[in-house]
């Protein structure tokens, strides 16, 4: 016993203090004897001698994850700007299979050609301002391209604000995971308790930022808002910002129905094209396109078009204006988003996405028969977002029966697809001129008889 040879007066004047320091690697290891106190020894754990506000503790354990990063306990900014090679070691970007031939490991990601991109076409990467515009593949690349990003205050804070609102609404007081860095801290303790519960906490805002980061960049779209920070074009950049701002677009409350916290998260930068894995020649197309493609939105469009190619643009142009708004509608007329090698921006990307490639056609080409079959259908091709798809629904089985034709080979053999499509484009044209010179003699007639009937 301690205290045997003391006596009742001086029991307790007697102060002894044991200080034992386990690190995480010596307490969590297996010991040949226990740490067994003595009889009337007084046991204290004492986790941490820093200093802390009065209930700053107990309020990190009690409030759920959305409350603490609103408090600023852990500055979303500052994770963001500090662990964005992190986020970008675990987004891998897509690849082919002639990608994956010229890797040994898949997950390489080193920068690959304009060649390994695709085997069946001409070109392989997206344009912009009829220049090809590469994207962004190798991982160090790509550490460098966001580091740049968030160095915009504008980028920084959007990126903090889509953080904070999924938080919001999958880490809140009801939510099965608001406290979820409690039980991270405590599974795998980095430290001290407190400095554990921080470290979580970071780490929540990590898998938070990895599983919306391939929102942000599908099909390389932070590449095109790279390009046009580099170019200097406010238009450009301005109309991506509108659309990451754009409820439509980015529904975090509808994205947040599948989201579960990961302490390891490895996603895949999605892309849809069917002909080429590029960037996306106008921002954020595959969401628009997805949205207007629905089947209640087509359904509602053909029925009430009624086979008018007028009425389906109307209409398709009111259902555009419901979901993004007139203003972000009318930023999409600029310049840079008008012209790619002679064609709309969303054209390109509409293409990529919707029509099944004919093997013996090349991009390009599909491109081009889109537009020349649709342009000899009737009135000149619109090139307005709700033009193109008012178009597609209306004219789909002509171009899949044109595209099905190219497909036969010895129907392609025989042919010249270039001479097809400007004959095609020529027919249309000529049409048109008709069309137009009918109107306006229908049209003198109309005054004429007006006159007629006044004397």
């Amino acid at each position: 016993d301690a205290d045997a040879d003391v006596d009742a007066d001086s029991r307790g004047m007697v102060k002894v203090l044991v200080v034992l320091h386990l690190p995480v690697g010596v307490k969590g290891r297996k010991r040949a004897f226990p740490l067994t106190f003595m009889r009337d020894w007084q046991v204290f754990f004492c986790d941490d001698l820093q200093s802390q506000t009065v209930g700053s503790f107990v309020d990190n354990i009690r409030n759920p994850i959305n409350e603490l990063l609103r408090k600023g306990v852990v500055d979303i900014k500052s994770v963001i700007s500090a662990r964005c090679a992190k986020v970008i070691a675990s987004c891998r970007v897509p690849f082919t299979e002639d990608m994956h031939n010229a890797s040994s490991h898949p997950n390489d990601q080193t920068p690959l050609t304009s060649s390994a991109l695709s085997s069946t076409t001409t070109t392989s990467a997206g344009q912009f301002s009829n220049q090809h515009l590469q994207p962004t593949l190798s991982n160090y690349a790509r550490v460098g391209m966001l580091m740049k990003l968030l160095s915009n205050d504008e980028f920084l804070s959007l990126f903090e604000e889509k953080v904070q609102s999924f938080a919001d609404v999958c880490l809140d007081n009801d939510s099965l995971y608001g406290r979820i860095h409690v039980k991270w801290a405590t599974l795998s303790p980095q430290a001290c308790l407190r400095d554990s519960l921080m470290l979580a906490l970071e780490r929540v805002v990590v898998d938070i930022m990895t599983f919306l980061f391939p929102l942000f960049d599908a099909h390389f779209n932070l590449s095109l808002l790279s390009h046009a920070m580099d170019e200097h074009n406010a238009d450009l950049w301005n109309v991506c910002m509108q659309l990451y701002n754009c409820r439509a677009v980015l529904d975090v409350d509808r994205l947040s129905t599948s989201y579960k916290p990961q302490t390891s998260r490895i996603v895949t930068i999605p892309h849809t094209g069917l002909h080429e894995i590029e960037v996306n020649a106008f921002p954020l197309s595959v969401r628009i396109a997805k949205m207007l493609m629905a089947k209640e939105t087509c359904t509602f469009v053909l029925r009430s078009a009624n086979g008018n190619e007028e009425n389906a643009i109307a209409l398709m142009h009111q259902v555009c204006t419901t979901l993004f708004g007139s203003g972000l509608l009318a930023s999409w007329k600029i310049p840079t988003l008008q012209n790619v090698t002679g064609h709309s921006t969303y054209l390109r990307d509409f293409v990529n996405y919707y029509i099944t490639p004919v093997p013996n056609l090349s991009f390009e080409q599909h491109i081009s028969l889109f537009h020349a079959i649709v342009f000899a259908c009737g009135a000149a091709f619109p090139k307005s977002v709700a033009g193109i798809h008012a178009s597609y629904l209306l004219h789909e089985h002509r171009i899949s029966r044109y595209l099905n034709l190219f497909s036969i080979p010895s129907v392609f053999h025989s042919i010249n697809v270039t001479d097809i499509i400007a004959r095609l484009e020529q027919a249309a044209y000529e049409s048109n001129m008709m069309a137009r010179e009918k109107n306006t003699q229908d049209n003198e007639r109309e005054e004429e008889g007006e006159e007629e009937e006044e004397e």
